[in-house]
């Protein structure tokens, strides 16, 4: 399990190119191995092909705002790269 810490819009001009680069970085926090202790902060890129199939049907950026500081399952490819999101069921109010 990961810890959500926040999904922001980032555009950045590449200065060796030239280009344009846009995307999605996601924090998460994973817990750090021996000797380690305590939570690691990390951070994902998503292409925007990526956003729309792994974010928007999860409700989008805004949506995920209310995980915040909550536990979420993540399946990951052996690069790294985040390839599923499993969000908890928050409780009602």
């Amino acid at each position: 399990m990961y810890m959500f810490l926040g999904l922001a819009r980032v555009e950045f001009v590449n200065e060796k190119t030239g280009e344009v680069v846009s995307g999605w970085r996601m924090w998460l926090a994973e817990p750090g191995d021996d000797p380690s202790v305590g939570l690691i902060p990390v951070a994902k890129w998503f292409k925007d092909e990526e956003y729309e199939k792994l974010i928007m049907p999860l409700g989008g950026a805004a949506a995920f705002g209310k995980y915040s500081c909550k536990e979420i399952g993540l399946l990951l490819s052996l690069k790294g790269k985040i390839k599923g999101i499993s969000l908890p069921q928050l409780p009602q109010k």
